[in-house]
């Protein structure tokens, strides 16, 4: 192709492409025949260019002649524009005057729009809930054929339709959660509307899906026969219990799925319409428990099978335990097949977190709940409150039996739950106490029944009063092991070593308590464990407080009883001696109590210590009353024991302390050889008495609070020696010195078995002896000038001479007091 245009010129890119474009063509000598196709080629190609540049050319002249036609109408604008922006400053100040009217303007023109925005979402959502609610009442209304593929169809399209307006109404409320009260309203009556036509059809579709479900069950045989017609206990001997969900086959078993999947379906929705409800309504409650373990095809299952159990309960009213081994059996032979069956149904369904197994123990758990609520313990309740006597076991029996065995049943029940079905002749452990679901037990009847609670409680103490009436009563019931006299007539380093380790007491014999103290405790906490399943803790909490913790208070008073001290009659002819010794029968007494208390007190703290009641011991004070009892009632035996102990010591040496002669004696340089070896006659008695007294309290009383008696025993003896001495302003002289200290060591080797240094525990008199004996005549003249002149160093002098608890008065005294031999 020939052309007159000028030859082009070429670039150094363009020089490139052509080299690239030749050596691509031409690569052997061979491609030179190719030369004239390839020229055809690129004619074709520039042919094709040039057509493609005119038909661009054409487009861009039409669009210059419309944005030309267009420019017109621009240069219009920005003329009007260019005035407008000239006027700008008066406009502006015209838009300032006005410029709260135009905001206000602006808010009503957005809320109208708002509004109108409003009706039009309004209007659409209600055209579609309207559509939505006939097709589901059309559903629901409309009559085919009877066979069951038709009433299938006609309930999956009522369901379908049902969760399309569920999820509007979902949407719906989450939407509107934030609008104005006036709009929640609006919406709020049609969602009220809405969900009263769609109730009204579910009450429609219920009974049919149920009555097309029993038709099925029916089918089946369902329910099985439970026993045989030979003897009235033959249904717990039966080995194993059809089960005709497991037998189905075929077109009856799909047509039951099916079903099952229908009711399934319905019940889902309709829980989660209540769940929607409930918490629009900021309610509380137990309504997700509820809708948890109820499943309407469940029910479907055991509402015949009940009806055909009661009329085995009704030959067994006097024998409950055939009862509840009927309900168990029935319960563990249908459990496998029902799990198997039903189980994948439940999965299909897509109830989440729901247990087939669980749902069914908690159905067999309630129809036996239902029965004895209704049949059985209304009759005993009645009769323990109205017509029983002290004398009548017979109810107490039967109800704590009852009790018996639905504790039994609960945990098998949960054995089934948790673990499965037992295998044939295994037993759960009996300290199975595993905590369960509210619905999974029996003791759940007591929930909203505290009168029965509190007869329960009544019949548990009056199962046990009539035993430990007759024990406490019994001598034999308080006599507790004590060692000889003997056994205290030496001491060892053994012995003292061996006492460190009797201050860890946990048993009885530890604390030397009485054997009925342990049935008292035993019983208690047989009551705290027969309550430990119970479903709250409020009730648990009531049980233990009227059963346990009122037998523990019965017990303190027979305490308080065998505690208390008959003063006899003031003779004046009988000696004063005999009001203020205790009789040996009285500190046995005293002893027991002490024991007594504290092991109580001991228990209870471990009991406050325990997982299973640590919420009531913490939260609610649990035995807090009675541990302040068992502490008051200790404490206050001790002080009863030591105070008639040194009442007993204080008239025993009421002679010996005021026979001043014999502590003023003095002697000559011929009598110096006269020293004391002897201790005193009139002290001799007073030792004595404390021997004996705490020989016997050291064999009765337990390590423990002997302890602190004989301790405070010492401070006591301690104290009344040294202010006698000085309230009797007695004067000493070198010999009384020395025969008061001889008979004071000897009372200090009376505490010698049970501490290594004794005088520790009688201050003032070790500080008495230091005074004396460590002071010569010319240091007491001089101690006593310096008390004189009130000089402040002396605190520190006699500290480095041992005195640390006598007072610069008492020191001044004592020195005063001191008789100086010539």
């Amino acid at each position: 192709m020939t052309s007159s245009a000028s030859p082009p010129v070429f670039t150094n890119v363009h020089r490139r492409h052509l080299r690239s474009f030749l050596d691509g063509n031409y690569k052997t000598t061979a491609d030179l025949l190719k030369t004239q196709s390839l020229l055809f080629d690129l004619e074709n190609d520039c042919l094709c260019l040039e057509s493609d540049v005119t038909l661009l050319s054409d487009k861009l002249r039409c669009s210059i002649r419309e944005w030309e036609s267009r420019l017109g109408d621009v240069n219009e604008a920005l003329v009007r524009e260019r005035f407008d922006l000239l006027g700008w400053n008066e406009i502006r100040l015209k838009s300032m005057k006005s410029k709260g009217d135009a905001k206000a303007k602006l808010e009503v023109l957005a809320q109208e729009i708002n509004r109108i925005e409003t009706i039009r979402i309004y209007a659409e959502t209600t055209l579609r809930l309207e559509s939505l609610v006939g097709d589901l009442e059309d559903s629901a209304s409309q009559t085919g054929p009877n066979d069951f593929r038709s009433k299938n169809e006609k309930f999956q399209s009522a369901i379908k339709s049902m969760e399309d307006i569920e999820s509007i109404v979902v949407s719906l409320v989450m939407k509107n959660n934030n609008n104005t009260q006036r709009r929640t309203q609006t919406w709020a009556r049609l969602i009220e509307s809405v969900d009263s036509r769609v109730q009204s059809t579910l009450s429609m579709l219920k009974p049919q899906a149920l009555r097309v479900h029993r038709s099925i069950l029916s089918s089946i045989n369902w329910p099985p026969p439970l026993a045989s017609n030979t003897e009235s206990s033959s249904a717990i001997t039966v080995p194993e219990l059809p089960n005709p969900l497991v037998l189905m086959r075929g077109d009856t078993k799909v047509q039951f799925s099916q079903s099952f999947l229908v009711l399934c379906a319905l019940q889902h929705l309709q829980n989660r319409r209540e769940s929607r409800k409930h918490q629009l309504n900021n309610s509380t409650g137990s309504l997700a428990c509820d809708l948890d373990w109820n499943l309407w095809a469940i029910d479907e299952l055991m509402s015949p099978l009940a009806t055909r159990m009661e009329k085995h309960f009704c030959k067994w009213s006097e024998h409950p335990k055939f009862v509840f081994a009927l309900v168990y059996k029935t319960s563990r032979d249908f459990l496998d097949g029902i799990e198997t069956v039903l189980q994948p149904l439940i999965d299909r369904a897509k109830l989440v977190g729901c247990s087939v197994k669980e749902t069914w123990i908690v159905s067999m758990v309630r129809m036996l709940s239902t029965y004895l609520t209704t049949r059985v313990f209304p009759e005993l309740v009645i009769h323990c409150t109205t017509t029983m006597v002290d004398d009548d076991h017979e109810v107490i029996s039967k109800w704590l039996n009852l009790i018996d065995l639905i504790i039994s049943f609960d945990k098998r029940m949960m054995g089934l739950a948790n673990t499965g079905i037992l295998p044939k002749g295994m037993a759960l452990p009996s300290d199975f106490t595993e905590e369960s679901p509210l619905p999974m037990l029996l003791y759940s009847i007591f929930q909203n029944r505290k009168p029965w609670l509190q007869v329960w409680a009544e019949m548990e103490l009056r199962d046990v009063e009539g035993k430990l009436k007759n024990k406490a009563e019994s001598d034999t019931s308080w006599v507790i092991v004590t060692l000889s006299d003997d056994s205290l007539s030496s001491t060892t380093k053994s012995d003292v070593e061996s006492e460190l380790t009797m201050f860890m007491l946990s048993s009885r014999e530890d604390f030397k308590a009485p054997p009925i103290v342990d049935s008292v405790i035993k019983i208690s906490w047989t009551m705290i464990d027969r309550c430990r399943t119970l479903p709250s803790i409020e009730l648990r909490l009531e049980f233990i407080k009227s059963s346990a913790c009122v037998l523990l208070d019965w017990f303190y008073q027979v305490l308080i009883q065998r505690s208390e001290r008959k003063t006899p009659e003031m003779n004046p002819n009988s000696d004063a001696t005999t009001t203020v010794i205790m009789e040996d029968d009285m500190l046995v007494r005293l002893v027991t109590c002490i024991n007594s208390a504290g092991y109580c007190e001991s228990v209870m703290e471990e009991w406050s210590e325990d997982l299973s009641i640590i919420d009531l011991s913490q939260t609610h004070g649990l035995f807090k009353k009675e541990i302040k009892n068992m502490l008051k009632l200790e404490t206050d035996c001790l002080e009863d024991i030591m105070s008639s102990l040194l009442l007993e010591f204080e008239l025993f040496s009421r002679d010996y302390i005021r026979d001043s002669q014999r502590w003023e004696v003095t002697v000559t340089a011929n009598d110096e050889q006269l020293e004391p070896d002897n201790i005193s006659r009139l002290f001799m008695e007073c030792l004595d008495m404390v021997t004996v007294r705490l020989r016997r309290l050291k064999s009765g009383l337990n390590s423990k609070d002997f302890a602190d008696l004989w301790r405070s025993i010492a401070l006591g003896l301690d104290h009344f020696i040294f202010n006698s001495i000085m309230l009797n302003k007695m004067k000493f002289s070198k010999l009384g010195i020395q025969q008061f200290t001889v008979d004071m060591k000897a009372l200090f080797c009376v505490f010698r078995p049970f501490c290594v240094r004794p005088e520790a525990f009688f201050p003032y008199l070790s500080d008495y002896f230091r005074l004396l004996l460590s002071v010569s005549r010319e240091e007491s003249v001089f101690f006593t000038e310096r008390l004189n002149m009130n000089d402040e160093r002396i605190r520190d002098e006699l500290l480095i001479i041992g005195v640390s608890h006598l007072s610069v008065k008492q020191v001044k005294k004592i020195l005063h007091r001191r008789i100086l031999d010539a």
